[in-house]
């Protein structure tokens, strides 16, 4: 967090007349109310990791003494959301996929829980560099995310209403347009 502020002070102090935006990735286990405070007050947007429901989050995001990290990242979120609800539309949330996944249940997650749904979402695979084997993605999982992008696509060229479009494809819609 000292970095960060060292950064952002540098930024600020040097880069005259000109607009800056912040932005940062984060696992959002470490936001704290200090640590919100100065997000919001240097208006940084954040990219916040959540893989879906707490079980499927938990498989690959835990804590050193192997606790999931999910239940804190809901509740920083809440808090966040709570204190700072203009500030929450700079919040997106970047979502890994594993192979083993339920990808109905993950979009159904995203696109139901009271506290995520109005947020949008970017959806990744997971990358097999630096692996020993190959991942094995179902095939109802490839032809559902196939399903999804090609409604995202059909969007851009108004045959889908954007009501349509899963939250998973909405961020991938904005970076397109």
């Amino acid at each position: 967090f000292d970095l960060i502020k060292q950064c952002v002070s540098y930024i600020e102090n040097t880069v005259n007349g000109h607009t800056v935006l912040f932005n940062m990735t984060t696992n959002g286990t470490l936001l704290s109310p200090e640590v919100t405070d100065y997000l919001v007050a240097h208006d940084f947007h954040l990219a916040i990791s959540l893989d879906g429901p707490r079980d499927m989050h938990n498989v690959n995001r835990k804590f050193r003494n192997g606790e999931g990290s999910f239940d804190r990242i809901m509740e920083n979120v809440h808090n966040i959301k709570e204190l700072y609800p203009d500030f929450a539309k700079n919040i997106m949330f970047m979502t890994v996929v594993n192979p083993k996944a339920d990808l109905d249940q993950v979009v159904e997650f995203f696109e139901t829980d009271e506290l995520l749904h109005d947020n949008h979402i970017r959806f990744n695979y997971m990358s097999e560099v630096g692996l020993d084997t190959q991942l094995d993605y179902a095939e109802n999982y490839r032809l559902l995310r196939n399903y999804e992008y090609l409604k995202m696509l059909a969007s851009l060229i108004n045959k889908v209403e954007k009501e349509n479009i899963s939250q998973l494809m909405t961020a991938g819609e904005q970076m397109i347009r």
